[in-house]
């Protein structure tokens, strides 16, 4: 079969950028979890809020294991194996009432969306050229942040029902897969990519000790910022419940706000960043940690609104930040593989958060949700401090990469 045939039809190209769904899927539910909790009362709310994060450890795995699978099976029907677990075990928390089987069925779930997560770059790199590949990566990140917020404003409106009808939100990937199913290229990879891929291997295997200071920090800096955004979302339903001026439903709309925003600074980053430079890092991370800390005293469900907004905007900008300045302190041969470590370190921090406040409540014998906001602000403030002190290292390194790439 002729992948390239159809192309450029529109049915054929936004079936190849559905499967652009990502972690922040699993992350939708987050505003049932006060709900849950209700429901579960003996179980740590450690164990509830794992829910919305757990997916992210199976993410992590399956998204090694995609491209095994793919070259045995081609992309099509590995994106419909993915695509159908997904939807299942998505849905099946409705049926059930044992939170552990929950939780089961949300690490199967996050295999589904793990093993076509990256499927998406290689359907479009052996599709598309030139100006069509770019268009279709650059429309990729959207499509993304469409799914999800689809699917977060589905559960918000399934929510008044209960926290169970939550989880059929994820109904809305039966459409995917028929999408998929009827209009998507299938991609076989032959032994000539799969020898390509070894030799690319080996050269970046020998290139590992190359990653420097400035790309180890940016890569904890990653972990740890996807820690305190996660932990924050999580608990902010329950805060604004808490302080009496929010519904469940009211915080899952609100937090919906965040895939808008994360269209709009994907657009935008480029013109900040030429005007700001630098000062891009600490403007993002200042907006973040200024919204955290007057959320929790805000009365208003607008004003906390407006401060989810400004926060998004603070972590694309911070996002966006780091991967960029990945790419320039590590060696040409290196940066093949940076951004695949950078997403490593974020589905690994999606998944500490709950365990992070809930280590941390024990501790400290508190089970308020501001713990939280106490929590991801000082992993900010620490961010803060550590890149003032280490600008000059990164500086240093940039220069020396910037030589190597000529």
């Amino acid at each position: 079969m002729d992948v390239k045939k159809n192309r450029n039809s529109w049915l054929v190209r936004i079936s190849v950028l559905l499967i652009s769904i990502d972690a922040a899927s699993a992350a939708v539910v987050s505003g049932a979890i006060p709900l849950m909790k209700d429901s579960f009362r003996n179980v740590a709310s450690s164990t509830v809020e794992s829910t919305a994060t757990i997916p992210s450890l199976s993410i992590l795995l399956f998204i090694l294991l995609s491209p095994y699978v793919a070259k045995k099976l081609g992309t099509k029907k590995t994106s419909l194996i993915g695509l159908g677990t997904a939807f299942v075990f998505g849905i099946m928390p409705f049926f059930l009432n044992n939170i552990y089987l929950i939780l089961l069925c949300r690490f199967v779930y996050g295999a589904g969306i793990g093993l076509i997560n990256p499927l998406v770059y290689t359907v479009i790199s052996h599709v598309y050229v030139g100006t069509e590949q770019a268009e279709m990566v650059g429309y990729g990140s959207s499509f993304t942040n469409i799914v999800n917020i689809i699917l977060t404003y589905t559960v918000g409106f399934l929510m008044p029902l209960g926290w169970r009808y939550s989880f059929l939100a994820y109904s809305v990937i039966l459409i995917i897969f028929f999408l998929v199913l009827l209009f998507s290229p299938d991609v076989e990879l032959t032994d000539e990519d799969e020898k390509e891929q070894e030799v690319e291997e080996k050269t970046n295997e020998s290139h590992a000790d190359r990653l420097g200071f400035s790309a180890w920090k940016y890569l904890l800096f990653m972990f740890f910022l996807y820690i305190a955004v996660l932990l924050y979302q999580i608990k902010y339903a329950q805060i604004l419940v808490g302080n009496g001026f929010g519904t469940p439903q009211q915080a899952a709309f609100i937090m919906g706000l965040i895939n808008f925003i994360s269209i709009i600074t994907g657009l935008i980053f480029g013109k900040v960043f030429k005007t700001f430079g630098r000062s891009t890092f600490l403007i993002g991370l200042v907006m973040i940690l200024g919204a955290y800390l007057l959320i929790p005293v805000t009365a208003n469900i607008y004003l906390s609104a407006v401060l989810v907004m400004i926060m998004a905007f603070g972590s694309g900008f911070v996002a966006s930040y780091i991967f960029y300045e990945l790419f320039q302190v590590v060696s040409e041969k290196v940066s093949a593989k940076i951004s695949g470590y950078a997403l490593i370190a974020i589905n690994i921090g999606i998944f500490c958060a709950p365990y992070v406040g809930g280590i941390a409540a024990s501790v400290l014998h508190n089970q308020s949700p501001t713990l939280g906001v106490v929590i991801s602000s000082v992993i900010l403030g620490c961010l803060i401090v550590v890149h003032l002190l280490t600008i000059s290292i990164d500086k240093r390194e940039e220069k020396r990469y910037a030589e190597l790439k000529k």
